[in-house]
């Protein structure tokens, strides 16, 4: 149910994840990126940055639910950050491993952010845009 969600998720996190070590102010800069609307449209040069925000901003199906899909995101940050040390290379491959089981990864978050993201869905489910709304 939650798979869509998840993955498009995952794919912001890896595709804003800073080049270089994840120390506090990379980490910072990384999670503001991702709650600043302006700093974000700045930093999405890529054709596959583009692509993942028109896709996050399609299965949101509003403004105010992309940006707290990108709440979200930037919340896992800190968990992300954990799980790899602090290694650039080892949160990559936490977050493509996440891109082939999304389910696996979503069981690994903290309470908080599982329950955000159900809330999320419900509240999109209520407007016509959650995942019983949409194909599979």
């Amino acid at each position: 149910m939650l798979r869509r969600y998840l993955i498009q998720i995952s794919l912001i996190c890896f595709l804003v994840q800073p080049a270089g070590s994840q120390q506090d102010s990379s980490l910072q800069q990384t999670q503001e990126l991702l709650k600043d609307p302006s700093k974000r449209e700045q930093a999405l040069q890529t054709p596959d940055a583009k692509n993942a925000d028109a896709a996050a901003g399609a299965l949101a199906g509003s403004a105010a639910n992309k940006e707290k899909m990108y709440q979200i995101s930037s919340d896992l940050m800190t968990y992300l950050n954990k799980e790899s040390g602090g290694d650039p290379s080892k949160m990559m491959e936490i977050l493509a491993e996440a891109q082939k089981n999304p389910e696996a990864f979503y069981k690994k978050w903290p309470p908080a952010q599982r329950a955000a993201l159900e809330q999320l869905v419900k509240d999109m489910s209520k407007s016509g845009n959650g995942p019983a709304n949409k194909n599979p």
